[in-house]
């Protein structure tokens, strides 16, 4: 930036044999080709109708890798990445002073594309009006701040306030140097707009000599707004030095921080305190350079000092808020992790540390996935990462009720959680928030009432709701020969009577007991009625049937209850194809149980 300032102080070096500083001679002369073509800054000149470029400098060809020739053989529609159309109208509003900043898009002869600041401003050329524009390539600044959002605002004003006014001053130089070439006699004109220029300029440009006052050889107008002392009081330390106006915290720092500019690394920029004539405490940004002699001698500094109190306020208010957020995310009660927009982990908090097993050391820069482990608890399957499809649809995230966290210890928890993605104030993704919760307490409540839905609350084997859905669904091919085993307790209605119903409960259980263990796994086993039970035997033909209720009824006897034997009634029936109907196959084996009841009764 200190590059851009050089320009300034090289027209004021115009005015070096003058008595004054602010009213110079106009006739001194001074060669602006090769300030522009030398200058470190981009330069072009191209006319605004056609948008042929007429002339470029030297830093020009440097920046887009073409040659000179090249880049004055061209047309600036083969660079900029906008339509011809649309560079037309912007040519148009720029040659009209309608507005002269623009954010271009410029393709370099790589290839590479890269983001502009483009301030450009009408002059007369030989053959007609043109254009004369300075570019400023902003690409890592724009790259930087997709990870620093609010300093970027900061930064940004920052930038575009100084750069505006430095380009604006590069303008008039330049517009000088090719009037200088043609007639000398509008250097007064010429003049008079460089000192309209720094009258309106934010901030303060000197020069000074290189001492511990800091003594003032020229300070633009803007010295009074900064400092509160007029221009007169600071020159040659008239009233003041510049060294006093500096907070005593910083006078030894910043000599020591110029100490270090040297020939090879001739920029300095640095944050200070300054206390005003009223006594007020500014924070200034200054940027400025060493000013050399032949013989590597330093004769002077020159730079600008800018009004950054703002800025600063708004970093120490986006600080706050910040540490007032990550405050809340540290002690909410869920488990909380932030990614980037590529799904590394930014931030664990404590809740988060304790379910995952993983800290916030361990878990900073590594992928979601490898810290947030899930996976489904019915079918044991891992679940999808969420974060990287929030990632990919830019939308908000559920995952299965049935999700499970893996620590990295091993353990496992059941969560609960949402996927959110992070946008910026432009709405870009820029991350993602992943909260959870340990949802061991809902998720056994949920099964304790999905328990109580559909298992039958005295034997604990399933209701009769539940076996008709397992009914609908097991009668199906892969489950033929399919049989249905109907099974009723003898005697209950009379040991209810005689003996009571706690009696009675208990052959109830003990039934249950029996079914239990004479079925297999597979099979599933419901009481259906108050001492009737049904039992669904998957791929059983009609002999493995009676053989398994042949089981049930000698187990059965062997069982004492209060010192009687279980009596219970079997039938079953068995379904081969999907042509038979379910309900005939129940019916036949209903029949077949009350036969059986009868036969067992004579």
């Amino acid at each position: 930036m200190a590059r851009y300032l050089l320009m300034i102080f090289l027209v004021l070096l115009i005015f070096k044999n003058s008595g004054n500083l602010a009213y110079a001679s106009l006739h001194t002369p001074f060669d602006f080709g090769v300030l522009f073509e030398q200058h470190g800054s981009i330069f072009w000149i191209f006319d605004h109708e056609t948008g042929r470029i007429v002339d470029v400098n030297d830093a020009a060809a440097r920046f887009y890798g073409f040659s000179e020739e090249e880049l004055e053989s061209m047309y600036i529609h083969q660079i900029n990445i906008m339509s011809p159309e649309e560079l037309a109208q912007e040519r148009q509003a720029a040659f009209e002073q309608e507005r002269n900043f623009f954010v271009f898009q410029h393709r370099l002869a790589n290839g590479e594309v890269r983001t502009v600041h483009v301030y450009s401003y009408p002059y007369q050329i030989d053959d007609g009006e043109g254009l004369f524009s300075i570019i400023f390539d902003v690409t890592e600044y724009k790259q930087l701040a997709m990870n620093t959002r609010t300093q970027q605002t900061a930064v940004t004003i920052l930038l575009v306030t100084i750069g505006v006014t430095l380009a604006a001053t590069s303008l008039i130089l330049n517009r000088l140097r090719l009037k200088m070439r043609r007639q000398n006699d509008l250097l007064a004109e010429s003049e008079r707009k460089i000192a309209t220029l720094l009258s309106n300029l934010h901030g303060m440009v000197y020069r000074c000599k290189y001492d511990r006052d800091w003594t003032m050889e020229f300070v633009s107008w803007g010295c009074e707004d900064l400092t509160g002392y007029p221009v007169n009081d600071i020159i040659n330390n008239s009233r003041v030095s510049f060294n006093n106006i500096i907070h005593p915290d910083y006078r030894d720092l910043l000599w020591e921080k110029w100490y270090y500019v040297n020939a090879e690394k001739n920029k300095f920029q640095h944050e200070f305190r300054i206390i005003t004539r009223k006594g007020e405490e500014k924070w200034v940004m200054e940027y400025g350079q060493k000013i050399y002699d032949r013989d590597g001698l330093v004769v002077a500094l020159e730079g600008i000092i800018t009004d950054v109190t703002a800025l600063k306020n708004a970093e120490d208010a986006a600080r706050n808020h910040e540490e007032r957020l990550m405050a809340t995310l540290i002690s909410v009660g869920d488990g909380v992790i932030t990614t980037d927009r590529w799904g590394r982990v930014d931030l664990l908090n404590p809740v988060a540390e304790l379910l995952t097993g993983w800290t916030q050391q361990e878990a900073e820069d590594r992928m979601t996935s490898e810290v947030f482990k899930i996976f489904d608890e019915n079918t044991r399957l891992p679940i999808e990462d969420p974060v990287t499809a929030v990632l990919e649809t830019g939308e908000t995230k559920k995952i299965k009720d049935t999700a499970m966290l893996v620590s990295k210890d091993g353990k496992e928890w059941p969560i609960d959680d949402s996927i959110a993605p992070i946008k910026d104030k432009d709405g870009l993704l820029i991350g993602v928030v992943v909260v959870f919760r340990d949802s061991t307490e809902q998720r056994n409540k949920q099964r304790e009432i999905e328990y109580l839905s559909y298992r039958d609350v005295l034997t604990g084997l399933y209701n009769r709701r539940f076996f008709e859905a397992e009914l609908e669904r097991c009668d199906t091919a892969r489950n033929y020969p399919l049989t249905f085993l109907y099974i009723d307790v003898n005697n209950l209605k009379f040991v209810n009577d005689e003996f009571g119903h706690a009696m009675g409960d208990q052959m109830i259980k003990a039934v249950a007991g029996v079914l239990t263990l004479q079925c297999r796994a597979d099979d599933i086993i419901a009481r259906i009625g108050g001492d009737e039970y049904a039992v669904l035997l998957p791929k059983t033909d009609q002999e493995a049937a009676a053989a398994i209720a042949s089981r049930i009824i000698a187990a059965a006897e062997n069982e004492k209850v209060m010192g009687t034997s279980l009596s219970v009634a079997l039938g079953w029936a068995t379904k081969y194809n999907k042509e038979e109907s379910i309900q005939q196959i129940i019916k036949a084996a209903e029949d077949q149980m009350y036969k059986n009841k009868l036969l067992q009764k004579s």
